[in-house]
């Protein structure tokens, strides 16, 4: 694998911020990637159904953790002789990104930032509109 260094220059008659936007490009698809790898080992511990550790993908884990917080859960902690138990609620956060994933709607970052920028520029222009109405 590539290490890159702090300080590198743009070769003359190359953009900057094309080739900004390229090493950026590269190096989150560089991360992506290995993310994915990562996600991919088997190194979490989970029981199963016969009461037995099972080891499983750190993917898989994650998915049993957003289905716990999905469906609300009770921790009981213990401090000496006492046991406390901790109620977590359902999360509706977490129910939504499950009810989405399942009916096969993904959410799409570009998006929501298109909107946003279109958001920002019809501000703008009221802005714009109301200084020159006070004139």
């Amino acid at each position: 694998m590539k290490v890159c260094e702090g300080n590198w220059k743009v070769p003359k008659g190359k953009n900057k911020n094309i080739s900004l936007k390229a090493a950026k490009r590269k190096a989150g698809k560089l991360l992506t990637d290995a993310i994915n790898e990562i996600a991919l080992e088997e190194t979490e511990l989970i029981r199963d159904k016969d009461g037995e550790d099972k080891l499983i993908s750190k993917v898989r884990a994650l998915a049993h953790q957003i289905w716990k917080s999905a469906l609300g859960y009770v921790k009981i902690t213990l401090d000496g002789v006492t046991a406390e138990e901790i109620i977590f609620p359902p999360s509706l956060a977490h129910q939504n990104i499950l009810l989405d994933r399942m009916i096969g709607k993904v959410s799409d970052d570009k998006s929501t930032k298109k909107d946003e920028k279109g958001k920002l520029a019809d501000r703008i222009s009221d802005e714009t509109v109301k200084r020159i109405n006070k004139l």
